[in-house]
C-alpha cells in the first residue's frame, strides 16, 4: 500500500492525493491533501501525470460522480494509492474529456455499481471490471461539440458554487468588525521570541509555538476590548460532550469529510460512514475539529446525529439569566474566524497528525459580546447561509440538466414508464 498511514508528514515529502480530496464537478480539494515522504515518488504506478484520469475504487467513492477527476494541470509531484486507479485514453479518437463525462455519467455508473466487490466489508472495483466497462463513443467531432456543452455548464456550475463559498468566506471579516477587532498580521515565520519563566510555569507548557506573538496578540487584543467576563475560555462558555458509544446502523454519521473548511457547510462525502466509537451530538451543539484544525472545520449542528470523535462536541451553557451564554451560530462563526485560527495554529501537537488537545481547546479564548452584537452576527450567518443553499440548488439543478441532455444526445431520451426504449 503506498503510502502507509503512519507515513504521513505535516510538510515536506510529496503530495498524496486521496479519494477524499476530491470533488464533484472535476475539482479536486489541493489544500487538504497529505504528505508522504518523498520516496513514495519513485514508484511508478503511484505517480500522477498531466492527462491522468484518476477513478476511486474503493468504498461509496464507486457510485458516487466526484470519484472520478481529469488531470488537467499539476503544481507539483503528487501520487495516489491503490485507492485510485489512473490511466489515459489509448486512442486518438477519443479525448481525455469525453472519456471523464462519460465516466461521470450514470451510463457508466451503472455498470460500476453492479460489478462491486466486497471484500473485509469494504466494496471495491477491481482493473479488470473498469478494463471491461462499456462506452458509448461519438466521432471527434460530436465529441468536442458535447465536451464544450458539459465544460461551458461546469463553469456555470463553478461561479454559483464559488459565489456561495465567498457568501459564508467573508464571514471572517464581518465577524471580527462587529466585534471591533483588528489583529496584527500574520507572523508565521518568526522563530525568536522571548518567554516568562512564570508564563511557562503557569501555562504548564514546555513547546516554545504556544508562546507565539500571534496567538498572544490575539488574545491580548479581546483582552483590551472586552473585559471581566467578557472575555471567556471556552470551556466557561460550552460544556464538552465526551461520552463515547458505539455506532450503530442507522446512525446519521458526520465525518471531518462532511464539513467544508472555513465555510461550516455540510457537504457530501466519498468517506466510508464511520466504524468503532462515536460522539451524540444535538441540534444546535457546536463541533470543532480536533484532527488538524488549521483547516478551520466548524459546524452548528442543524439536526441531531453522531459523528468522529475527532471532533469536539460543545453544547453552550446557560447564563444566569436561565438563557444560552453565547448563540450557537455566533460560537460557531468566532471559532471559524482569524482569531480563533490565530491561537490553534499555535496550539497543536503530533508531528503525524496534529490535533487541538482536550486540555487545550478548553482553554481558547473567545469574545463574549452583548446581546445584540451576537444576534446581528448570527443573522448575517443565517442571511449568507440560505443564500448561498439557494446558490448551490441552482448550481445541482443547472448540473443534473446538463449531465442529462448529455445522456439523452449518446442514447436518446429515455422512454416513458411501461413503454419500450426504440
Amino acid at each position: 500500500m503506498l503510502p502507509p498511514g503512519d507515513s504521513y508528514l505535516p510538510d515536506g515529502g510529496i503530495r498524496f492525493l486521496r479519494p477524499t480530496e476530491m470533488r464533484e464537478g472535476n475539482q479536486i480539494e489541493w489544500g487538504a491533501c497529505l504528505r508522504a515522504p518523498a520516496e513514495f515518488g519513485r514508484h511508478e504506478r503511484a505517480r500522477v501525470l498531466v492527462g491522468d484520469i484518476i477513478l476511486a475504487v474503493k468504498g461509496a467513492t464507486i457510485a458516487a460522480e466526484k470519484s472520478v477527476c481529469l488531470i488537467d494541470e499539476l503544481s507539483e509531484p503528487t501520487i495516489v494509492n491503490g485507492s485510485i486507479f489512473r490511466f489515459q485514453p489509448k486512442h486518438s479518437e477519443v479525448s481525455g474529456e469525453f472519456l471523464l463525462e462519460i465516466l461521470s455519467s450514470s451510463i457508466a455508473r451503472r455498470q460500476m455499481k453492479g460489478a462491486m466487490i466486497l471484500n473485509n466489508a469494504v466494496d471495491y472495483l477491481s482493473r479488470d471490471v473498469i478494463d471491461q466497462l462499456l462506452l458509448p463513443i461519438s466521432s471527434p467531432t460530436e465529441q468536442t461539440k458535447l465536451v464544450r456543452v458539459m465544460a461551458a455548464a461546469r463553469a456555470a456550475r463553478r461561479r454559483k458554487l464559488e459565489e456561495a463559498e465567498s457568501l459564508l468566506g467573508g464571514l471572517d471579516a464581518f465577524v471580527l468588525e462587529a466585534l471591533g477587532l483588528t489583529l496584527p498580521p500574520p507572523d508565521g515565520h518568526r522563530t525568536t521570541y522571548a518567554v516568562r519563566l512564570s508564563d511557562v510555569r503557569e501555562g504548564k507548557k514546555l513547546y516554545p509555538d504556544y508562546f507565539h506573538p500571534e496567538r498572544l496578540n490575539a488574545i491580548r487584543a479581546v483582552e483590551r476590548k472586552y473585559k471581566g467576563d467578557r472575555c471567556a475560555t471556552l470551556l466557561s462558555v460550552a460544556e464538552f460532550r465526551r461520552d463515547h458509544r458505539q455506532i450503530q446502523p442507522d446512525d446519521p454519521y458526520l465525518g471531518l469529510a462532511n464539513v467544508q473548511p472555513n465555510t461550516g457547510v455540510r457537504i457530501d462525502s466519498t468517506e466510508d460512514d464511520g466504524e468503532g466509537t462515536v460522539f451524540d451530538y444535538a441540534e444546535n451543539d457546536v463541533l470543532f475539529a480536533r484532527l488538524r484544525p488549521y483547516l478551520n472545520k466548524v459546524y452548528r449542528a442543524e439536526s441531531g446525529g453522531v459523528c468522529s470523535p475527532e471532533f469536539h462536541v460543545m453544547r453552550v451553557r446557560p447564563g444566569e439569566d436561565g438563557k444560552p451564554r453565547v448563540i450557537p451560530d455566533y460560537l460557531a462563526a468566532v471559532l471559524r474566524s482569524g482569531l480563533v485560527l490565530s491561537q490553534t495554529r499555535h496550539m497543536m501537537t503530533g508531528n503525524t497528525h496534529p490535533r487541538l488537545a482536550n486540555d487545550d481547546v478548553v482553554n481558547l479564548v473567545v469574545p463574549v459580546p452583548d446581546s445584540a452584537t451576537q444576534k446581528k452576527i448570527a443573522a448575517e450567518v443565517s442571511r449568507r447561509r440560505g443564500a448561498a443553499r439557494r446558490l448551490r440548488d441552482e448550481a445541482s439543478r443547472l448540473w443534473d440538466d446538463a449531465k442529462r441532455r448529455f445522456e439523452e444526445e449518446l442514447l436518446g431520451p429515455e422512454p416513458l414508464p411501461g413503454r419500450p426504449k426504440p
